[in-house]
Parts: C-alpha cells; structure tokens; sequence
C-alpha cells in the first residue's frame, strides 16, 4: 500500500513553486530600465518576493497538515487491525481453554439425569446477555452450572419448576462446588 499522500506532495510543490516564483518575479520587477542603465530597486523586489514566500508556505504548511492527518489515520487504523487480530486470537485461546476444561469433566458417569432443551434454551434465554458457554448437568437433580466466553465465572441454575434462577441451598452449592472444582484442578 503506498503510504503517501498525493495531495499532500502536490500542496508542498506547489508551495515551493510559488516562493520560487516570488523569487524570480522580485527580480524580474524589481530591476528597471532608465534609458540606458538599469537599477534595482530593493522595496519591489523585497514585496514580490515577500508576496511568493508567504503564499508558498501557506502551501507547504496545508501540505504539512494533511501529511500529519493521514499519518494518524494510518497508525489509528494500524493499532485497530492489531487489536482486532490480539481479541480475535485472546478469544480463541479462551474458548480452547473453556472447551478443554469442559472435556476433562467426566459428567456422564455421575449423573442419572437428562436436561432437556426446553430446560437448555430456558436457562440460554434468562442469561442472553452475558453470552453462555456451556450448561453443565450436575449430581444434583435439576441443577446446571452455566459458564460464560470470555470468563471463568459461572453460576449454579435450577431448572426445576417454572422457570430458571439460582440455587438458594447452600449445601447443595457447596455440593455442586466441591464437584465441578474436583475437575478443573
């Protein structure tokens, strides 16, 4: 990709063509002819040239700004793509992190069981906002831990009754804990 800017290298030129130009023109008016000898006259030369160096610059310093401006958006869009690739790949090390946890738990074995969808899409609904992982059946019946993308938080659910909240029982939490932390040591 070339990273100049065309309109800003043609501002500069233009700008040192125009103190090039004062310069030529200050000499150019400022000698006068009298008859036969020829003088120079330093206000007319000093205004010509003055007039070209003034605008010249004003062309370079346009020139200057629009270099300036589209090098930072060249970095701000450089820093954007290297932050988009760091989250993207962060995001996958985490989901490979939270599957691989979920694969060393053996919870077939200890379960008698069976969470149905109705109870999976209920549970995936009351947590829509925090963007579930995975829904863990547990020994205890009718209680699931749901885990998170992007975190190690979760909560324990019971999907008993009507509708989804927490688990109150404290021994049963506790249960549920020492359970699912057996396998993620």
């Amino acid at each position: 990709m070339n990273e100049e800017n065309k309109v800003s290298n043609i501002l500069f030129y233009i700008g040192v063509f125009e103190i090039v130009l004062g310069l030529f023109l200050g000499f150019l008016n400022g000698t006068v002819r009298t008859g036969y000898s020829t003088e120079f006259v330093w206000s007319v030369f000093l205004t010509w040239f003055a007039i070209g160096f003034a605008s010249g610059m004003l062309f370079i310093g346009f020139a200057e700004v629009i270099k300036i401006l589209h090098n930072i958006r060249l970095s701000i869009n450089k820093n954007y793509c290297t932050e988009l690739v760091e989250s993207v790949e962060n995001e996958e090390k985490l989901e490979s992190e939270e599957i691989e946890r979920i694969k060393r738990i053996d919870i077939e074995s200890q379960i008698d069981w069976e969470l149905d969808s109705y109870d999976r899409d209920k549970i995936e609904d009351h947590y829509k906002k925090q963007n579930v992982s995975a829904v863990i059946r547990t020994p205890v019946e009718y209680a699931c831990i749901v885990t998170f993308k992007g975190t190690k938080d979760y909560k324990i659910v019971d999907t008993g009754g009507f509708g989804v909240h927490e688990l109150k029982d404290k021994d049963k939490i506790n249960e549920i804990k020492e359970w699912y932390n057996k396998f993620l040591d």
